[in-house]
């Protein structure tokens, strides 16, 4: 083995050749934490969601009332409502006329997590619209999950749905 060693130049023992080494591996761990904190801060999440897989409701009662209901139900489920607006601004729909009063598109602000290999981003737009039995309640999931290199868009949350619908329809009933 000695004899091994003694056959190399010094340039691959010295000190120089130790810390090149080490620089290099610093150089390329600095470029991998780079692109892993910019890949976790860009999640472009659009404020409406279109109807990939809407979970729909009819409620009877007065609008107003469902209105408030739906207001109040999304506060209580850890929700912030961003804004409302009139529906017919980003869809065509027989149902939406513009400018009447009976209908409703509520945004919701967009909730952050994060996770240990990927961001999440989550939001909700509800839909309230007067129809001739009632009042139908129509509300869409959005979530983009960042993985550092793709974004993944899912447009399911049935538990999550379902589960404020039914805190609708309570409320509506205790308002009774």
């Amino acid at each position: 083995m000695e004899k091994f060693v003694s056959a190399l130049p010094d340039k691959f023992f010295g000190n120089e050749w130790i810390l090149m080494r080490i620089l290099k591996f610093h150089k390329i761990y600095f470029v991998v934490m780079l692109i892993g904190v910019f890949g976790c801060a860009s999640v472009d999440v659009p404020s409406y969601i279109q109807a990939e897989n809407p979970y729909k409701r009819t409620y009877y009662g007065s609008f107003n009332d469902v209105l408030e209901v739906v207001r109040a139900a999304v506060q209580e489920d850890g929700w912030q409502i961003a804004k409302e607006v009139d529906p017919t601004l980003y869809e065509r729909n027989p149902l939406y006329s513009a400018g009447d009063q009976g209908h409703v598109l509520i945004l919701t602000t967009i909730k952050l997590s994060q996770r240990i290999l990927y961001s999440k981003a989550t939001h909700l737009n509800i839909y309230v619209h007067r129809i001739n039995e009632g009042v139908e309640v129509d509300i869409r999931y959005g979530s983009v999950k960042n993985f550092h290199l793709w974004k993944a868009r899912s447009y399911r949350n049935n538990a999550l749905i379902q589960k404020m619908l039914d805190h609708v329809e309570q409320k509506l009933l205790l308002k009774k």
